[in-house]
């Protein structure tokens, strides 16, 4: 087991060698295997890197982000420029463009909702829009439909549980 010193080493070493991220704006404690992060950074794609960084260093038991995302003056966008980019990027892309999701954005946050029809299309829509430029943060309100299983497949009843135990022999 690594000592919260080593840990907090080894986490600030994993985010130097990042070159996404810049490890200068980012303050490290540990203790007791809990790592927390301070800082600033300049995007919703940063934020999300230092994270996925820490989460690769082994011994990390938990996570506390406080790092906030200040946009330099070139990436800011206005709300309505975010949510017709989101739209658009929604619109081009090949897995999303029949997706039934709304977006609201407020000061750069953007809150999608609705609904899809797999995880793939919820994590495509969340992931499609962390590098768009002004965006610093998504809250995702974007539910999964409940699949059913058809009783007849193909043409077949579809065997219930005991039948197919008993045709194993298994009891």
């Amino acid at each position: 087991m690594k000592s919260d010193k080593q840990l907090q080493q080894d986490v600030s070493a994993e985010l130097k060698w990042e070159p996404s991220i810049n490890a200068a704006q980012i303050d490290v404690e540990v203790q007791e295997g809990i790592v927390a992060l301070r800082g600033n950074v300049r995007s919703y794609a940063e934020k999300l890197d230092i994270e996925t960084a820490v989460r690769r260093v082994a011994g990390v038991k938990g996570l506390l982000i406080d790092i906030d995302v200040k946009l330099p003056r070139a990436n800011r966008r206005s709300d309505g420029d975010i949510a017709f980019s989101v739209d658009r990027i929604f619109l081009w892309s090949t897995y999303l463009q029949k997706i039934n999701i709304k977006v609201t954005v407020e000061n750069g946050m953007v809150t999608l909702s609705g609904e899809v029809a797999c995880d793939f299309e919820h994590h495509s829509a969340i992931t499609i829009i962390r590098h768009l430029r002004g965006v610093i943060g998504v809250v995702d309100h974007i539910r999964i439909k409940e699949k059913t299983v058809p009783e007849v497949v193909t043409g077949i009843m579809r065997p219930h549980l005991s039948v197919m135990l008993k045709m194993m022999h298994i009891r």
